[in-house]
């Protein structure tokens, strides 16, 4: 049993809301408006249940309804930093490729390791991009 999730270490499969609303003693329409930020959920329930969630490993479905099928493509890229040249090589190349498939690229960038980290655990990244 993990310390942290309350959950099954051996546990199969992706976990979904239903198990993050069992962990955190909320309704599964609760987790879906503070996962979307949608309004009616208090500041601390909606920060135990993003930490659920990343704690977790919940990937939001990546079907969704926030994308439209012809929405282009949201790229992330994520950098300690852009001013050493094979970063800059590798956004040069992924922005040549990408421009071509009409898609969007958002870099982040100067962050330390630790910010890196934080951002790529983020419940909320698959939501914001289509691939990092």
């Amino acid at each position: 049993m993990d310390k942290l999730t309350g959950m099954d270490e051996e546990a199969s499969g992706p976990v979904g809301m239903a198990e993050i609303a069992a962990l955190a003693g909320v309704a599964v329409s609760t987790v879906s408006r503070a996962l979307s930020g949608a309004a009616g959920v208090s500041a601390p329930r909606r920060a135990k249940i993003l930490d659920i969630a990343r704690s977790t490993g919940y990937l939001a479905p990546s079907g969704g309804t926030r994308r439209r099928p012809h929405d282009n493509p949201r790229i992330a890229v994520i950098l300690p930093e852009s001013d050493r040249w094979v970063f800059g090589s590798i956004l040069a190349g992924l922005h040549d490729i990408l421009t071509d498939e009409d898609a969007h690229l958002t870099v982040l960038q100067g962050l330390s390791s630790s910010q890196r980290v934080r951002m790529l655990r983020s419940a909320d990244l698959p939501r914001r991009f289509d691939g990092v």
